[in-house]
């Protein structure tokens, strides 16, 4: 069985043998004088080898099968009713994560026939048994499936409505942050997901809506008490880090822990426009060279091992969630959300719609 500590070693190893391009130059890693900390990387890639394995391997069911789970009783109105929600809810699900592949395979030129993204089948039925059991969920997109079934904060984000004042108000804002907080403590109380599988939500969440990273954003404007325009180009410039190009390729940023690191080392410095679009160029390089070293690297990760036999109850798997993402550790308690903070949030979501 594949351990972590070999998955580590494998990935140590092979980063010697790796440069990197940053200011114009190729660089062995690691670097001194990145922003974005080695250890960090480490533990990013160790995660999204295992996040792969986990999304692979999660035991799917019917949405037929996720309806009864929910305790209805087939053959009824109220079944009926809440099946038919259910399909609006994942077909809206499965569209978006669609249009997100083929903007990918846009942006890289590739064949989109292979129609499967964040392990959603999209299939055409032919035969009539696969038409009545219906599209399957994976377990961990049921739990995802139930929140957006239970509140519609999460909607309200990625539709731009939070964005808009006309549509939204400051009190409505302030709220989706306070439902996407229950969320949180919907994942920690999950007593049927392991430690690993809260990282999976947790990191899921977090790439998706970017709260954490855009709440540490708007302390640093916060703290700084800037000027406008260079409130306005800190804010423009880190929310703009959510993917990086080189012109003709594109990452999608993912760095959880990196990226709240990057923020806190612009604590107490001097900001304005032009250190701020220093830091940002710099960094920017950073994410996209450790971005296809990352992908580099987990290719021959899974050439070399065989992951089959993952167990995620496993002590070495549950010991690195608890110090990577799986107690929660990424979150900021007790944050201060008031008018100026929801003016703030409304202009970085957009960067997400």
């Amino acid at each position: 069985m594949i351990k972590v500590y070999t998955v580590r070693d494998f990935i140590e190893h092979k980063i010697k043998d790796i440069s990197v391009w940053i200011d114009g130059e190729l660089y062995a890693y690691p670097i001194e004088g990145t922003i974005m900390k080695y250890e960090d990387i480490i533990n990013q890639i160790v995660f999204e080898v295992f996040f792969s394995i986990y999304l692979t391997k999660s035991p799917a069911t019917s949405l037929k099968e996720f309806v009864k789970k929910q305790g209805l009783e087939e053959d009824t109105s109220e079944f009926d009713k809440f099946y038919k929600r259910v399909q609006r809810e994942y077909k809206a699900y499965k569209d978006g994560k669609y249009n997100q592949y083929l903007k990918i395979c846009e942006i890289f030129n590739v064949d989109a026939e292979h129609k499967q993204q964040d392990g959603i089948q999209f299939i055409n039925f032919d035969k009539m048994e696969e038409k009545l059991e219906g599209h399957k969920l994976k377990e961990y997109q049921a739990f995802q499936l139930l929140r957006l079934l239970d509140n519609k904060s999460i909607r309200d984000i990625k539709s731009g409505a939070l964005c808009d004042s006309k549509k939204k108000s400051s009190d409505e804002v302030i709220q989706t942050i306070n439902d996407i907080e229950s969320i949180y403590l919907d994942i920690q109380n999950q007593s049927n997901l392991t430690i690993f599988g809260k990282s999976v939500q947790y990191f899921q969440l977090e790439d998706s809506i970017r709260l954490e990273y855009f709440y540490r954003i708007i302390m640093l404007l916060k703290e700084n008490n800037l000027k406008k325009k260079d409130r306005d180009t800190v804010r423009e410039n880190l929310g703009s880090l959510i993917g990086v190009t080189n012109g003709r390729s594109y990452f999608r940023n993912n760095f959880i822990i990196s990226n709240y690191s990057s923020i806190y080392q612009l604590h107490k410095k001097d900001l304005n426009e032009n250190s701020i679009k220093k830091f940002t160029y710099k960094l920017g390089q950073e994410i996209f060279s450790l971005s296809a070293l990352k992908y580099a690297i987990k290719r021959e990760l899974y050439k070399e091992f065989d992951f089959f036999e993952v167990s995620f109850d496993a002590q070495d798997i549950v010991e690195f969630s608890k110090i990577y993402l799986g107690m929660g550790q990424h979150i900021e308690r007790d944050k201060v959300i008031e008018e100026p903070e929801v003016k703030q949030f409304r202009k970085l979501w957009r960067s997400t719609v």
